[in-house]
This record gives C-alpha cells, sequence and structure tokens, in this order.
C-alpha cells in the first residue's frame, strides 16, 4: 500500500474504535504504519486529538433530566405535525362534503314543479287544436309547417323523427278510426326531408309501392324539402279534409 492511499484511509480508521473498511483493507494499512514513519507520526497525532476530545467531551456534565426533556419536546413536535396533517384532510374533507351538499341542495331547490293542472290543459289542448302543435313541431325541427295536402288534423295520431343514414327526418302520421273486421288502422305518415341532407334523385326519389304501403314522393325545390307520404289506403281522400262545395 502506498503512502496516499494510507492517509485517505487514516480518515476512517480509530484506534479506539472498529474500522469502516473490509479486515483485508485493515491488515494492509496496518502493515504500511509499521514500516512507514511519516504515516504513523500521522496516525498518532490523528489518534492523541481524538483522546484529547473525547476526555473533553466526557468532562461536560450532563443536565439533569435533559434526555427526558429532548424526548418529550420531540415527541410533542411530532403530534403537532400529526395534528396539523389531520386537521389538513379533515378540512379538505369537509371542503369536499360541503360542496357536495351544497351542489345537491342547490339541485333541489332549482327542480321544477311538476304541475298536473297545467300538463293536462297543454295535452287538451293538443287534443282540441292540433295543427298549431304540429307547426310547432315542424319549425323546431327546421321544415317547413305546412304541408302538401290539406290533412285533417282530426285524425292526427302522432309527431317524431326517424333515424335515416344517420339524420333525423321528422314526420307527421294521421289516423284513420278503426272499421269493423280491420286487423290494424289505417295510417298515413307525411315524412319532410331536406334537400341540404339527403340528395332527392328522382331515379330514387319517386312514387312506389310495397305489400304494406303506397309510397307519394312529392319535391318541392322552392320550401328545398321533398315529402314522402306512406299510407296504407288505395288514395289519400279519407286523411283529407272534404273539400268545399263549388258554387
Amino acid at each position: 500500500m502506498d503512502c496516499p492511499s494510507a492517509r485517505l484511509l487514516l480518515a476512517y480508521r480509530r484506534p479506539s474504535g472498529p474500522a469502516e473498511f473490509a479486515p483485508e483493507d485493515a491488515a494492509a494499512l496496518d502493515q504500511h504504519l509499521a514500516g512507514c514513519p511519516a504515516c504513523a507520526a500521522v496516525f498518532h497525532r490523528q489518534d492523541g486529538f481524538d483522546a484529547v476530545l473525547g476526555t473533553a467531551m466526557r468532562a461536560v456534565t450532563t443536565p439533569v433530566g435533559l434526555r427526558d426533556r429532548l424526548i418529550t419536546t420531540a415527541l410533542a413536535r411530532q403530534g403537532a405535525i400529526w395534528r396539523q396533517t389531520v386537521y389538513q384532510y379533515v378540512t379538505a374533507a369537509s371542503i369536499l362534503v360541503m360542496t357536495a351538499l351544497t351542489t345537491a341542495g342547490i339541485g333541489l331547490a332549482l327542480r321544477p314543479t311538476f304541475d298536473t293542472d297545467q300538463y293536462a290543459i297543454e295535452h287538451a289542448n293538443r287534443f282540441e287544436v292540433p295543427e298549431p302543435s304540429v307547426r310547432d313541431f315542424l319549425a323546431k325541427a327546421n321544415v317547413p309547417t305546412t304541408l302538401p295536402y290539406d290533412f285533417n288534423f282530426a285524425l292526427l295520431d302522432c309527431v317524431g323523427y326517424d333515424r335515416i343514414d344517420g339524420r333525423m327526418v321528422p314526420w307527421v302520421q294521421f289516423r284513420l278510426p278503426p272499421r269493423q273486421g280491420d286487423h290494424r288502422p289505417d295510417t298515413a305518415r307525411v315524412l319532410i326531408v331536406r334537400k341540404s341532407r339527403f340528395k332527392l334523385d328522382p331515379d330514387q326519389f319517386r312514387n312506389t309501392q310495397n305489400s304494406f304501403f303506397n309510397v307519394m314522393a312529392i319535391p318541392d325545390d322552392d320550401r328545398g324539402v321533398g315529402y314522402v307520404i306512406l299510407f296504407t289506403t288505395p288514395d289519400l281522400d279519407r286523411f283529407l279534409n272534404p273539400a268545399l262545395p263549388t258554387t
């Protein structure tokens, strides 16, 4: 072992205490100190300093109860930190609970009152004057509010939407009173198709029929829509208002 290595190891070696390195390094250091007066002198000076410092430290009188006071102070500080942490968590939880309760309370307070009398009146008006209700529905659907024929709105069944190729198409449906022996009531459904959403190709947008319906296609270029009427009767006459007599 050379001198620089020995001086480095001396920083971790005390004669009165265990070495801070491997036993083989301690043996090599002892062998070097035995043959190197300079490093041995450094080692002895270091040992002497440690001895003087230890004697001085041991000469200092420890105040009575210092250990207990230190432990009490440490526990008190730890308790304060723990209480502060718990307080922070409790405060955060309380804020969350109060926010949830407040939100729920506001939601309950803002609930509208369901007025059964008002609803009954509005529902009766739909039966008594169905045509304005249909006009409102068509206006909200952003299509013309009048139909291509003079339908008898006393026969109004319902209104709604069909989803066709991902697009919502509004419709108005009329229903005839059932006749004796009828298996199903006759209906006429009028779909209003906007040209801005569908291409009304004459080869496909045309009159047709199947085993259930007659289909009438009526393009209306002026209004930018096309009407599709599906009806179960031979014609639409029974769904229309009677023609006024001519004079």
